[in-house]
């Protein structure tokens, strides 16, 4: 396996969950506005200058740029399932950290099993 690879994946995986939750704050903001014809000047405005979603966009883009360059040094076979994996997982954990979501019992049972998911198939 390759190292280098292997960090660039954990950092277009963090960098695209840390996106994840810009969106939904971001969104958050958005969902307020009505959405209608008339006042989609006014929603493709809000869109373009919160701050939130702007984060998205430069996380993603960056999130993108290293996972390219993870690809191109690991199989996809193993990249994609794993950065997806550890996406769920990070996705969730900075949900519950930084937007308070509440995650049951049954949903950290997921998690765990996503990460044993994610150990069966690196140590293949």
């Amino acid at each position: 396996m390759n190292n280098l690879g292997l960090i660039f994946l954990l950092i277009a995986v963090a960098l695209g969950s840390l996106a994840q939750v810009l969106l939904k704050k971001g969104g958050s903001v958005i969902s307020q506005l009505s959405i209608s014809w008339q006042d989609f000047i006014i929603l493709i405005k809000e869109v373009l200058t919160n701050f939130y979603v702007m984060g998205w966009v430069i996380l993603g883009g960056l999130s993108a740029l290293f996972w390219i360059v993870a690809i191109s040094k690991l199989n996809l076979s193993f990249a994609a399932p794993v950065a997806l994996s550890l996406g769920i997982v990070l996705t969730v954990i900075l949900a519950k950290i930084f937007l308070g979501e509440n995650i049951s019992f049954m949903g950290w049972i997921g998690v765990f099993v996503v990460i044993l998911g994610i150990l069966l198939l690196v140590n293949k």
